[in-house]
């Protein structure tokens, strides 16, 4: 996430649409903007006498709701006030912005900032750099969802293996008495020292039912000396939000757990393994 400083200067300018789609864009949590306490107490100066003082106020009142304050500003003045250096708005502003390692300052005045090796952009730079980083985040997300049409053509990737490659013996299906054609792969699932060096096989298999969606089926079975699952090992069914749709919990005996949904064509959803703090978690598209 981007972590910028929203300048004095840019307060000043709260009448702009782009101002405005910026805090927006701050208040929904794409982006992390900080304020300086010097930055406010000049913009009350200012905007008193421009709005009055009532109304001003409260536009303060919104502006430290949307943005954070940043923290080390009163020792870092205290530091200067030492050092007898006299500094204006834009010098703390520098300052604050440097100690807490932002990504940038947004003012629509660079040449006031000229010590700091932080970038000064402007607000409509911002914006498209935000949608850039947006843009390139779908299309990573994009890119790393398992496409389980493309099982059917035998392709694997992304470390699925033929089932019989990690389970020994291969467990049964449950679509016996469905027709259609029927793909399985599996996955090494290895949360580290929570499972004591024993990795787990999430299996999934994919049903193909009609052109307009699939049956689907989650397995995880143990793997090596392992007998049985690791008590409380939940196998979680995502919505493509990732929030928890289905949940199953391995018990003390448990050989394995599955669950088994229906999907339809162009559904996205997850499967997320997890024991403990430790998760393992998966997206994929029908």
């Amino acid at each position: 996430m981007i972590q910028i400083l929203v300048s004095f200067a840019m307060l000043m300018a709260l009448h702009r649409e782009d101002t405005i789609r910026l805090l927006e864009r701050i208040d929904r949590g794409e982006i992390e903007g900080y304020v300086t306490k010097a930055s406010l107490k000049q913009f009350l100066d200012k905007s008193e006498k421009l709005r009055g003082f009532k109304e001003t106020i409260e536009i303060i009142r919104i502006l430290v709701d949307i943005l954070k304050q940043c923290s080390n500003e009163d020792k870092l003045l205290k530091n200067a006030q030492l050092a007898n250096d006299d500094l204006d708005v834009e010098a703390i502003e520098q300052l604050c912005a440097e100690n807490m390692n932002l990504g940038a300052i947004i003012a629509p005045n660079p040449e006031k900032f000229s010590w700091t090796s932080l970038p000064i952009i402007s607000v409509e730079e911002c914006l498209g750099r935000l949608s850039l980083e947006q843009s390139l985040l779908q299309y990573r997300e994009e890119s790393n969802v398992v496409n389980l049409t493309e099982w059917f053509k035998t392709n694997l990737d992304g470390g699925w293996q033929p089932v019989q490659e990690l389970v020994s013996p291969q467990p049964r299906p449950v679509f016996r008495d469905t027709y259609g054609r029927q793909q399985e792969r599996a996955k090494l699932i290895d949360l580290g020292l929570e499972l004591a060096g024993n990795p787990v096989v999430l299996i999934i298999t994919l049903l193909e039912v009609n052109e307009e969606g699939a049956s689907i089926r989650a397995q995880v079975y143990p793997t090596g000396e392992a007998l049985t699952l690791p008590p409380n090992l939940k196998l979680s069914v995502l919505t493509e939000t990732g929030d928890v749709f289905r949940e199953v919990t391995a018990r003390s005996d448990d050989e394995f757990i599955k669950y088994q949904f229906e999907a339809q064509r162009g559904d996205h959803f997850g499967i997320q393994v997890a024991l403990g703090e430790v998760s393992f978690r998966e997206r994929f598209r029908v």
